[in-house]
């Protein structure tokens, strides 16, 4: 699973049959799954799917809320309700898909120093403060003028600006999808929001100055798991998040026997990341952080 730059701008382009009704609707939708960006062409009974500039075609099927569809081929499904969709391929689980230039129906935004959290949840929040919490019941969101920003708006006293930028929590260090600032109760509070797996899950990152002809990768999926090349052999395991950081878990390999250098190579890629302890994320750049040593990683 190899990833390209994920997709801003236009979030769908629409052919609008008269009087049809909005199933009849042909359209294209893009999505970021995570890192993993995909186009989504709809028809009444049909998705085509472009992944990684591969092409997979699935059938409907009824479903109680949204659309769902199937590809039997690929053990391959995909749901999708308003602006979210759901993808498996394979059995691996991809990250929430959002439509590009859209935001999440429930996302936590949050901040410190003094510490607050807000929950939504498609038209409601919650406001968490040692001050004392508030509800709001009729959450409005809004796009700016400009391209990935948007502002939540709680009551006529409280708003949520968003703009998607990595965000690093101020005594965490994690990083988050999304700067944030609250207005509330003529104070402004600024802070982070988002999961920071939607930095991370969904696609292939390869690693930076390995010297070998095909480089050592990693991929996060949304359920937790990792799996990769590294360097001769194909490894597999799980990923750990915390609210302090990064570190993976029940990691095995294949076998195989490769030339020294590349055995080398891989026997110290593996050991380097059964020591890493938190993450970064710099322009299209996965950083990997160990108690002496960082691991770079690039989006193909």
């Amino acid at each position: 699973m190899l990833s390209r730059r994920l997709l801003t701008g236009a979030v769908v382009i629409s052919t609008l049959v008269a009087a049809c009704s909005p199933s009849d609707q042909n359209k294209t939708v893009l999505y970021n799954c995570g890192v993993q960006p995909i186009t989504a062409e709809f028809t009444a009974k049909r998705l085509t799917l472009i992944i990684n500039n591969e092409t997979l075609l699935f059938s409907s099927e009824p479903t109680a809320s949204g659309a769902r569809y199937f590809n039997p081929d690929h053990n391959a499904q995909f749901w999708t309700k308003g602006n979210e969709g759901q993808l498996v391929i394979d059995d691996n689980v991809y990250p929430l898909c959002i439509a590009a230039g859209s935001l999440p129906q429930q996302f936590s935004a949050r901040g410190n120093e003094p510490f607050w959290l807000l929950q939504r949840k498609g038209p409601n929040a919650s406001l968490r403060r040692p001050a004392g919490d508030r509800d709001f019941t009729q959450v409005n969101v809004t796009d700016t003028v400009e391209d990935n920003r948007w502002l939540v708006q709680l009551d006529n006293d409280s708003v949520l600006a968003l703009e998607q930028k990595v965000c690093v929590d101020s005594m965490s260090g994690m990083p988050y999808p999304y700067v944030a600032k609250l207005t509330h109760n003529q104070q402004e509070l600024t802070g982070c929001a988002g999961e920071p797996r939607q930095l991370l899950a969904g696609a292939t990152w390869q690693l930076q100055g390995s010297n070998l002809s095909k480089a050592p990768t990693l991929t996060f999926m949304n359920d937790g798991k990792v799996h990769g090349f590294a360097g001769c052999n194909q490894f597999f395991g799980a990923y750990r998040l915390t609210g302090e950081g990064l570190a993976f878990e029940r990691m095995a390999a294949t076998k195989m026997m490769c030339s020294p250098a590349e055995m080398a190579i891989e026997d110290t890629y593996l050991q380097q990341l059964s020591q890493v302890r938190s993450f970064g994320v710099e322009t299209n750049q996965l950083i990997l952080q160990g108690a002496n040593k960082q691991l770079v990683f690039q989006l193909p």
